[in-house]
C-alpha cells in the first residue's frame, strides 16, 4: 500500500509541478508509459492503473498548467484521436497509449487564457470526454470544454438568487417579404410593466441560440441589476430551421426588408421602445454576423450600432467591404470580435479571422468608431456567450438612462 501511495504522489507531482525539479508534460506521459510497460503481472498492472487513474480523476481533466494541457482518455480502444476548435474539427493528433494500460494521454500547448471546444474520436466514433464535467452545448449538441489556467468565464453568466428576473414574451410574425411565419421571443427587463419609460433595443439573429446557449436573458438580468447597463428590450429572431436560415439570409435584400418594414415597426407598435437608431443595435454570430453588418449598413436610419460575433464576412466575396467603402459611417458604432483559432471554418475552409482583421483595417481607414477584439478561442457559442457582456456594456451603458424617460 505504501508503494502504491508513493507512486500516486509521484503521479500528482509530475502532473502539477509539485516536485523539486520541474518536469514537462511529455516527460510525465513517458514516465507513466514506461512504468506501465515494466509491470508484467496483470493483476498488479490493473491495480497500478486504477490507483493512477483515481488520482488523476480526483484533480482536473484535462490537466492544465501554464500553457500545457494533458488530455486523458481511459477505455478499451485501438486509436484515440483529439479534435476540436484547434484542429478545425478534423481528426487531429493521436493520444498515446500508456504502456499496457487502457489510459491514453496527449500533451499540447495553448495560450494560457484559451477556451476551446473538443471531443475524442475513439476508433472512428465521436465521444465526449467523460472525465471532464465541463461541456458547452451548441447547435450540433454538446462538446467538452478546455479551460486554460488564465481563462475566466464571464461572471454575468451565473444565476444569482438576489437578481430580479425579466421575462420572455412570445411574438408571432407573418412576413410578406419572406413569405413565412416565425415565432420570436422578446426579452423584457424587470419592472417593464411598471416603469413609465421607453427602452433601447437589441435585435439578435439566431435568437434561440442566444437564449438557450448564451443565456442572454441571465446576462441582461445581472447587468441591469448591477447598474452597468440600462434596462433594454432584446428581440431574439430565430431562423425557422437550419435550411431556412440559408434561404432567409441568402435573400439579403428581402431579409433586410423584413427587418426594417415589418419587424421593427411591429416591435414599436407592441412595446415601449425608443425610436432612435443610436439606441437600437443589431448583432449576430457567424453568417448572422454578416447579416447584422449588411442590414445595419443598408439601413442606418434604423440601426446605429452593429455587432458581429465571429462574423462570416467573406460571404459573397467583397460585398460587405464594398458597402463599408460606400457608406457614411459617421453615425455608426461597431463592435466585433473573432477567435484566433477561426482559421479554417466550414467546408470551404475560410479563414474568418483574416476577414475580420480586414474589416478592422477598413473601418480604421475610414475613421469609423469601432471596437475589435481577438481571443484564443474557436467558433463556439461558449466564446460568443463570454463576449456578450462586453457588447452590452459598450452599446447600452447607463448613460442612456436619462434619455426618453
Amino acid at each position: 500500500m505504501m508503494i502504491k501511495f508513493s507512486r500516486l504522489v509521484m503521479f500528482a507531482a509530475l502532473v502539477f509541478g509539485a516536485c523539486a525539479k520541474p518536469v514537462t508534460d511529455d516527460q510525465f506521459i513517458m514516465t507513466l508509459e514506461a512504468r506501465f510497460n515494466k509491470i508484467q503481472d496483470p493483476e498488479k498492472l490493473r491495480n497500478e492503473v486504477e490507483w493512477a487513474w483515481h488520482d488523476l480523476k480526483s484533480r482536473e481533466i484535462p490537466a492544465v498548467r501554464d500553457s500545457q494541457a494533458i488530455f486523458l482518455y481511459r477505455g478499451p480502444a485501438k486509436k484515440v484521436r483529439l479534435a476540436g476548435d484547434f484542429t478545425n474539427w478534423q481528426p487531429g493528433p493521436h493520444l498515446i497509449q500508456l504502456g499496457k494500460s487502457d489510459i491514453f494521454a496527449l500533451s499540447l500547448t495553448f495560450p494560457d487564457s484559451a477556451r476551446l471546444d473538443y471531443k475524442f474520436m475513439v476508433d472512428g466514433q465521436w465521444m465526449l470526454d467523460s472525465s471532464n464535467a465541463r461541456q458547452m452545448v451548441g447547435d450540433d449538441g454538446p462538446n467538452s470544454e478546455l479551460r486554460m489556467p488564465r481563462y475566466r468565464p464571464a461572471p454575468e453568466l451565473d444565476i444569482r438568487p438576489e437578481t430580479p428576473r425579466g421575462k420572455l414574451d412570445t411574438l408571432t410574425i407573418t412576413s410578406k417579404a419572406l413569405n413565412n411565419t416565425s415565432t420570436i421571443q422578446v426579452y423584457l427587463p424587470p419592472n417593464y410593466d411598471t416603469n413609465a419609460r421607453r427602452y433601447p433595443t437589441l435585435y439578435l439573429h439566431d435568437g434561440a441560440g442566444y437564449i438557450h446557449f448564451a443565456k442572454i436573458n441571465v446576462i441582461a438580468d445581472n447587468m441591469i441589476h448591477d447598474g452597468s447597463i440600462t434596462p433594454l428590450v432584446i428581440v431574439c429572431v430565430p431562423p425557422i430551421s437550419p435550411d431556412e436560415r440559408a434561404k432567409e439570409h441568402g435573400n439579403k435584400s428581402e431579409f433586410a426588408e423584413f427587418f426594417t418594414k415589418e419587424l421593427v415597426p411591429l416591435i414599436h407598435s407592441r412595446y415601449v421602445v425608443v425610436d432612435d437608431p443610436q439606441q437600437r443595435a443589431i448583432c449576430g454570430p457567424n453568417f448572422s454576423g454578416f447579416i447584422a453588418f449588411y442590414i445595419g449598413l443598408r439601413a442606418p436610419q434604423f440601426f446605429g450600432k452593429i455587432a458581429g460575433q465571429s462574423s462570416h464576412l467573406g460571404q459573397d466575396g467583397d460585398a460587405i467591404f464594398k458597402m463599408v467603402e460606400a457608406a457614411d459611417l459617421s453615425k455608426h458604432e461597431f463592435y466585433f470580435h473573432c477567435g484566433t483559432y477561426e482559421t479554417s471554418i466550414g467546408q470551404s475552409g475560410m479563414s474568418f479571422i483574416e476577414y475580420n482583421r480586414r474589416m478592422r483595417d477598413r473601418l480604421a481607414a475610414k475613421g469609423a468608431r469601432f471596437t475589435y477584439r481577438e481571443y484564443p478561442c474557436g467558433h463556439s457559442w461558449g466564446y460568443w456567450r463570454d463576449e456578450l457582456p462586453r457588447i452590452l456594456r459598450k452599446f447600452f451603458e447607463t448613460q442612456f438612462r436619462t434619455s426618453n424617460q
